[in-house]
């Protein structure tokens, strides 16, 4: 049993190394590219700079999410927070009914929720965010084929679905989002178009 959580230890550690990397690698080959001729191409400048800050936008949301230790956040921070997510602009976000500071748990949770909420939302929609009860966030999907991906049900019902699933790069905000949560004394609650952050 000990030597299996190890085993599950060093493969999640793996996973998040290979998403981290790919969710900044591409970025970053813009930025290098697009730096070389930035001296002599106006457009070039134009689009390293652009690089540049969606590279520092993605890079705090998830050390924000994954990372932890962010503390409290208000809508304002969660909002700008959320700026780093990958498609934003495809995307409307919604802080108006989340009013005052969630606390540093829930806060991470409701952004690691946004992260998983991406691949349900291929077209783009709308991600609204609120207050739950006892403390708790709950995150909505809004728009014409917006849906939670499966796995976030599947892995908020099942820790051995979760470790399965961390496995996977392309998978892995579900199971990660289930694992920060029960770490923290939380569980994640999916109903149709929500998905709660809740104490447990």
């Amino acid at each position: 049993m000990h030597q299996t959580r190890q085993d599950d230890a060093v493969r999640l550690a793996s996973t998040l190394a290979t998403r981290l990397c790919h969710d900044v690698a591409g970025l970053l080959g813009t930025l290098a590219g697009t730096l070389d001729v930035a001296h002599e191409d106006a457009e070039a400048a134009a689009l390293a700079a652009e690089t540049a800050a969606t590279l520092i936008a993605r890079v705090r949301l998830l050390r924000a999410a994954w990372g932890g230790g962010g503390g409290p956040l208000d809508a304002s921070a969660m909002a700008k927070l959320a700026q780093g997510l990958p498609g934003i602009e495809r995307l409307r976000l919604d802080f108006s009914a989340l009013h005052g500071e969630l606390a540093e748990a829930p806060a991470r949770l409701a952004l690691c929720l946004l992260l998983t909420a991406l691949p349900g939302l291929p077209r783009g929609g709308v991600i609204a965010i609120d207050g739950a009860p006892r403390g708790g966030v709950r995150v909505m999907l809004g728009g014409g084929s917006a849906a939670w991906p499966a796995l976030l049900a599947e892995c908020a019902g099942s820790e051995a679905a979760c470790w399965r699933a961390a496995s996977s790069p392309r998978g892995f905000a579900a199971p990660l989002a289930c694992l920060l949560a029960a770490a923290s004394g939380w569980r994640i609650l999916v109903e149709g178009a929500a998905a709660s952050a809740l104490p447990v």
